[in-house]
């Protein structure tokens, strides 16, 4: 929500988002196995140690998918529908999350 406030002048109705609950891939490839329209990724997680590493473990992943190159705990037929021409890119928060960011904006 805080990037969505960030962004809000930006056309951000445009645009799909999602909430990961945490780091893994699982929400974000059901969405996109739910949204076959959608190939372009941009991952915002926190810009800590975890978040940096899950931007390149998800980056990983979306390349592989993409690539057709198997994927351990990802069925055949699941990569199969999941495989189109991704764009993946990471965009990070100056601080350690979007949160902070809109506060910063914000005075709060």
């Amino acid at each position: 929500m805080s990037f969505i406030n960030l962004y809000k002048e930006k056309g951000w109705k445009q645009h799909n988002y999602i909430a990961l609950g945490g780091v893994a891939d699982k929400a974000l490839l059901r969405f996109l196995l739910e949204h076959p329209q959608i190939t372009q990724v941009v991952l915002c997680l926190d810009n800590d140690e975890t978040g940096l590493k899950a931007d390149n473990q998800l980056k990983n992943t979306m390349e592989r998918i993409r690539d057709d190159l198997i994927i351990e705990g990802i069925d055949a037929q699941m990569q199969k529908n999941l495989k189109r021409g991704y764009e993946i890119s990471i965009l990070k928060s100056k601080p350690k999350d979007w949160n902070e960011d809109l506060k910063q904006r914000y005075g709060i």
